[in-house]
């Protein structure tokens, strides 16, 4: 069953927002395009309580006082005090923070925060910050917060640490035609990053993208003086595209995978998840037409296809952006979001084989948040 969760009071905060600039003025063209101080307010530091049915926020007029609403009974918690959490950092930061950082909750009491190159703890009970790791400048960063494993990125080569003890280099060859852990594909399908944890922490998924065989693409900067150039690597259409694989590495046995998935080396692979036994790893592969999609499953150990979940075809094209959820309590049960009958919905597989369509009708659902008992949100 499908249920419309008090998550969206949030939206509606922010909506409410927009709202307020349509009442009292016309929208103008110079408003809109030219005038940089007239823009829709929105609400900040938004997100979900671990553990418990509470949202914090900030509103535009004080970015530093974070509100907490409690979705059960309707109430609105405003005692955070910004002050007394700059004058109980400071010990352990070695500074005082100016405005109030971006925070994860860890459990209803304590919450993750980054500041100056390092991310800390802070218990809200006891008023103490706790450093737990340092954060390089990387090109890209994964922090997996109950292990305290960070993978990272720098020269296009991979690294991964656990809290402060000294990091291990996992490849060598990045470089300019060598790419690790970062976002491949030109950031279609959904792709947004490189990096993937399992729930537990204990095993990284990565992209692995070989570009050697992609053209040289210009980028030229006017405002230099004479005008400069800086070359990309872009597969134009018609031309080579890279080359993407997907490495796993273990952090028990120390040993890195590389998954078979054969077919045409141009071929998309995304939707990168494991499974709930973390034993396995789920990828859909997109031929390069985007005419078939198949969802595969690959062993974590030696790489090795254990099945071919199923396919799906479109004489027009195949678009998977979300990778597969498995269902709570249910084995080998997985919800699945596809655009088949032109409206993106909401597919419960079995064991590879279709078991209902969840959502149906002409709208479409952007995203599948969470689930509970037998409602998906």
């Amino acid at each position: 069953m499908v249920k419309i969760n008090k998550q969206l009071f949030l939206s509606i905060i922010f909506f409410s927002a927009l709202s307020s600039f349509a009442q009292n003025k016309q929208l103008s063209l110079y408003d809109a395009v030219l005038n940089g101080s007239i823009r829709a307010t929105r609400i900040g530091n938004a997100g979900w309580v671990k553990g418990v049915n509470i949202a914090h926020f900030t509103l535009p007029e004080n970015g530093n006082k974070l509100l907490f609403y409690n979705a059960d009974n309707n109430t609105l918690d405003t005692s955070f005090n910004f002050g007394e959490f700059q004058f109980f950092t400071a010990v352990a930061l070695g500074d005082t923070i100016s405005r109030l950082p971006r925070v994860s909750f860890k459990d209803s009491t304590s919450f993750y925060f980054n500041f100056k190159g390092a991310k800390y703890l802070y218990q809200m009970s006891t008023r103490k910050a706790e450093k737990i790791i340092t954060l390089p400048r990387a090109q890209a960063m994964e922090y997996h917060e109950g292990s305290n494993h960070l993978a990272y990125v720098e020269g296009n080569n991979l690294f991964v640490k656990n809290g402060d003890v000294e990091p291990v280099q996992l490849t060598k060859d990045g470089g300019r035609r060598i790419v690790y852990g970062q976002a491949v594909h030109r950031y279609e399908f959904g792709i947004t990053k490189g990096l993937f944890w399992s729930e537990s922490g204990s095993k990284l998924a990565f992209y692995r993208m070989d570009e050697s065989m992609v053209t040289d693409y210009p980028i030229y900067n006017f405002a230099d003086t004479p005008a400069s150039v800086r070359n990309i690597k872009y597969p134009t259409s018609g031309a080579r595209s890279h080359h993407v694989t997907v490495g796993v590495y273990d952090f028990d046995t120390k040993k890195t995978v590389y998954l078979k998935t054969g077919g045409d080396p141009e071929s998309f692979l995304t939707n990168i998840t494991f499974d709930a036994e973390e034993d396995d790893v789920i990828v859909a592969r997109v031929n390069r037409k985007q005419s078939e999609m198949e969802l595969l499953e690959f062993n974590v150990d030696d790489g090795e296809l254990d099945d071919v979940y199923f396919k799906e075809e479109s004489q027009r094209y195949v678009e998977p952006e979300k990778p597969a959820i498995y269902k709570d309590g249910e084995e080998d049960c997985y919800y699945w979001m596809s655009e088949r009958d032109g409206y993106n919905h909401i597919y419960l597989y079995k064991e590879g084989k279709l078991k209902k369509q969840i959502t149906q009708g002409k709208w479409t659902v952007k995203d599948l948040v969470g689930q509970g008992g037998t409602f998906i949100y």
